[in-house]
């Protein structure tokens, strides 16, 4: 019985020091983005660096500390389209801190890029030739209607033999000086997250340089950045 008492005294003491404590804790009032915790200008597909983001924070009893800013503070960060945008930071009950920055496509800084779909281009190699084979993903394509790209080849003799799935249909236009346009549309409008083909080159040592990619919705066009041979776009 005696140890018995003396055990629940102890735990009176250790439960009423803890209580003590968390009731004197001093609160966050306020805080503020460290100097460069972010940057204003992020590339297209650009991953958030927080090595160098910190939160700084003033307490109630006039202390002030820094907390090293976690992936889960962030809300709002998206590079997948280009544009003006802004994140916020949140940290506990208090804190929500707004940073404003853009995306651009440092390919060409002057192009919009609307839509966060993307298009995979992988070279393949043969005793006969070569081909490319293209796939579009990530992203949301509902509504899309066509895939639109140019190839251009290296040979003015060169002629490409697109491959697609049955549920697509696609048209070929020669520009001369062994320079493609290739239009993939649905036939019947249906739209998949994934579309993979292959534009084998017929007559080329070389693969083909994809120079422009555009995807349309039927009304307006949405630019893609983009993409070459054994590269992701």
């Amino acid at each position: 019985m005696r140890k018995a008492a003396v055990a629940a005294v102890l735990l009176a003491v250790i439960s009423f020091s803890l209580c003590a404590c968390l009731g004197t804790q001093s609160e966050v009032v306020s805080g503020y983005l460290k100097a460069g915790s972010f940057v204003s200008v992020y590339d297209v597909d650009e991953t958030l660096d927080l090595s160098d983001s910190v939160l700084c924070l003033r307490f109630s009893d006039g202390t002030t500390g820094e907390r090293k800013i976690e992936e889960s503070y962030i809300s709002g960060f998206d590079t997948s389209t280009t544009g003006e945008k802004s994140l916020t930071v949140t940290y506990g009950e208090k804190i929500v801190l707004i940073w404003d920055y853009e995306v651009v496509y440092s390919a060409d800084p002057t192009k919009q890029i609307k839509t966060s779909a993307r298009l995979k281009a992988e070279n393949t190699f043969y005793d006969a030739g070569c081909s490319t084979s293209l796939e579009l993903r990530k992203g949301d394509l509902q509504g899309a209607a066509a895939l639109s790209f140019t190839l251009k080849y290296s040979s003015s003799d060169a002629t490409p033999r697109i491959v697609v799935g049955a549920d697509w249909d696609y048209r070929i236009y020669s520009y001369g000086s062994g320079e493609w346009g290739v239009v993939v549309f649905t036939r019947d409008g249906s739209v998949k997250e994934n579309l993979s083909f292959n534009a084998v080159t017929q007559g080329a040592e070389t693969p083909p340089d994809i120079k422009s990619i555009i995807i349309s919705d039927g009304e307006k066009d949405l630019d893609l950045p983009d993409a070459g041979g054994e590269s992701d776009a």
